[in-house]
């Protein structure tokens, strides 16, 4: 049921119309002006959510409106349509399967496809969020001389450390190789950089036991680079690259991320914070 505006009010059960239209005199009784019912006294209130509204923010919607039928799904608060407890636990159980399809094998995080369409949740939402990417330095060197299996063990070590410390709001997502994705709700570009300065010095840290003891004492190890030639590499640590999406609905894209924080990455690995901060362009870039 809607105003005449077309922004919805309730929902008028099938249930509702049959005992109606089914019991003796029950049609007469609601036509009767004398008893002065309309149809708003056999509406029932129902959750209501904008249509770019995650979908995990419609389940938490849902869940906490007892006994409720669905969601009513609204754009520019007019009603466009409703999800029914069943299609909402049928797309919950879709997206279940999808992101275990998507898994990264090795740590069993979200991959690729899930982390862009959280980003493109995040962008439509225009609610705000901060983005890190981060990726491990001297990795190559260290997975050559060592072997991949301590390369495993590295990367290993990155995932159950963010995930130890992650809170609420917090979306952990496995690129691949030794490249993740990390996107905060409710927390600004200087507290997520305060938060990943401390994850990426951990992890540091407690990487340099993969490390024989002479490379620690040292450190760095002896390795050929890309061209095959001997190194020096300093022992293994992280960079990364943030980002702060700004409030309300602007024109980008997944790839404008993408590519703000390809421009930072070089800058991060030579940062002696190893922290490097990207800009979606304004609109008059």
């Amino acid at each position: 049921m809607v105003d005449k505006h077309g922004q919805p009010l309730g929902i008028l059960h099938e249930r509702t119309l049959k005992n109606i239209a089914y019991t003796a005199y029950g049609r007469d009784l609601v036509v009767n002006k004398a008893l002065g019912r309309s149809l708003r006294d056999f509406m029932l209130h129902c959750p209501i959510a904008e249509i770019s509204t995650s979908l995990d923010q419609i389940l938490a919607i849902f869940s906490t409106n007892d006994d409720t039928e669905g969601v009513i799904v609204t754009e520019q608060l007019c009603y466009v349509g409703f999800l029914s407890a069943r299609s909402i636990i049928r797309a919950i159980h879709e997206k279940t399967l999808a992101t275990a399809r998507e898994a990264n094998p090795l740590t069993k995080l979200p991959g690729n496809e899930v982390i862009n369409e959280y980003l493109v949740e995040r962008l439509a939402a225009g609610e705000g969020s901060t983005l890190a990417y981060v990726d491990f330095d001297n990795f190559k060197p260290f997975n050559d001389t060592y072997g991949f299996r301590q390369g495993d063990r590295a990367i290993l070590l990155f995932a159950e450390l963010v995930r130890r410390v992650a809170g609420p709001g917090w979306f952990i997502g496995h690129i691949g190789g030794d490249d993740f994705f990390i996107g905060f709700q409710g927390k600004s570009l200087e507290d997520a950089v305060g938060l990943v300065t401390s994850l990426i010095a951990k992890f540091a840290s407690d990487a340099r036991s993969f490390y024989d003891p002479d490379a620690r004492e040292r450190g760095h190890i002896v390795a050929q680079d890309r061209e095959g030639k001997l190194k020096e590499f300093p022992l293994l640590s992280a960079s990364a690259v943030l980002l702060a999406i700004p409030q309300g609905r602007k024109a980008f894209t997944a790839d404008d991320i993408s590519a703000a924080i390809a421009a930072r990455k070089k800058e991060a690995k030579a940062s002696p914070s190893k922290i490097a901060e990207a800009a979606l362009p304004s609109a008059a870039d």
